[in-house]
């Protein structure tokens, strides 16, 4: 079984509060009112647990309650609620702009997040969503304004639509519920779900950074940068393809770093280890698909996952052309998976391998460098 399908078993649990006391007395507010308190015996029993998943397995954590008790207290005071006269929390839940500006990796700021209405941490940890983009169901020639999949466009200060966004999931929530995809604004008195604790780990992928063009790496380095590098979620190609283009352009964000007098041939070895598989509950770095729904062609309609694996294959075979034009060479490798047309087509001419196991992989690395004089590598 694919580790992406790791599921969490069927467990039952109660969670049982009984009231011991309540009072009630004046409050000042604004707005005036009553504060009521009420302690509550909570009772719980069965059995609650997640899946957490690592490279090589599903790990199951399962706690288990035998008549468990504990003592609750729950203050309950008057809030504004438009034209709604009892004492209630709203929330309004749509799109919302933070400011985010100089926020660096590591760097927080306060939002109003938490349960009813309370301040909460939100830290950065460097993962960004990517850059406005286009609905369209052709990707090729790349559209003026899909400006994530331009891949020597530079940002412009004044116009954040050049510009990466940081993926914030603290930030997210669904409406009904993570499985009812609504865009439209909702007025609640609920906490909705809240992706930081739905949507992390694999769920939530931010890939290790990845390292510019350099030389003089030696084994030892190359080995831990590689062993640094974990598996986890689903397999989007365009993402892949499209930082790999930007890492070696000579004429784009990185042309400092990359760009050589003289004669010089420049290539992408694209290693795959899956075919395009998506999940529209993920977060990804489009936003949370199944609401932002960015790629979709038709915003309206609540997308599906085959849907999004053919938007994200399109886009990845119109990337690959685009870096083709600039006269590098792309080198597929299928690795313990099917060949597929879209793969095929990615690639410069023949340049095209499938390596089932290591020996054959580490084989087709060595036919690929014989043919590179200077060879380097793109994750």
């Amino acid at each position: 079984m694919p580790l992406e399908n790791c599921e969490t078993p069927s467990l039952t649990f109660s969670n049982n509060w009984n009231l011991v006391s309540s009072n009630s007395e004046p409050y000042a507010g604004p707005p005036a009112g009553s504060k009521v308190t009420e302690v509550y015996d909570v009772v719980m029993d069965g059995q609650w647990g997640y899946v957490s998943q690592t490279p090589t397995s599903c790990d199951l954590t399962i706690w288990t309650y035998t008549d468990y008790r504990e003592t609750a207290v729950k203050v309950t005071i008057p809030v504004y609620g438009s034209s709604d006269t009892t004492n209630r929390y709203w929330w309004i839940y749509k799109p919302v702009v933070y400011n985010t500006a100089g926020l660096g990796v590591g760097d927080s700021f306060i939002a109003p997040t938490g349960n009813n209405h309370t301040n909460e941490n939100i830290q950065w940890n460097g993962c960004i969503e990517e850059r406005a983009t286009v609905r369209t169901n052709d990707y090729w020639p790349i559209p003026a304004n899909a400006y994530d999949m331009q891949i020597d466009l530079i940002p412009d200060s004044g116009n954040p639509l050049t510009q990466w966004g940081r993926a914030l999931s603290e930030l997210v929530f669904a409406r009904s519920n993570l499985n009812s995809w609504s865009v439209a604004e909702e007025r609640s008195t609920s906490n909705k779900p809240n992706l930081k604790y739905t949507n992390s780990g694999s769920y939530a992928i931010c890939p290790t950074e990845a390292k510019n063009l350099a030389t003089g790496w030696d084994d030892t380095s190359l080995q831990a940068y590689l062993d640094s590098l974990v598996p986890s979620g689903q397999t989007y190609h365009d993402i892949g393809m499209v930082w790999g283009g930007r890492l070696i352009s000579p004429t784009g964000l990185f042309a400092a770093a990359n760009t050589v007098n003289g004669n010089l041939s420049r290539n992408i070895v694209f290693m795959t280890d899956g075919e395009v598989d998506t999940d529209v509950t993920h977060y990804d770095a489009y936003g949370w698909t199944a609401v932002d729904r960015r790629r979709q062609l038709d915003a309206s309609v609540a997308p599906d996952n085959a849907s999004n694996n053919a938007i994200v294959e399109a886009r990845f075979n119109a990337i690959c052309e685009s870096i083709k034009a600039k006269g590098i060479t792309i080198w597929v490798v299928a690795f313990g998976t099917a060949m597929t047309e879209s793969l095929e087509d990615c690639a410069s001419g023949d340049k095209a391998y499938q390596a089932n196991n290591s020996a054959a992989l580490t084989s087709t690395f060595t036919d690929i460098a014989a043919q590179v004089a200077n060879l380097r590598l793109t994750k």
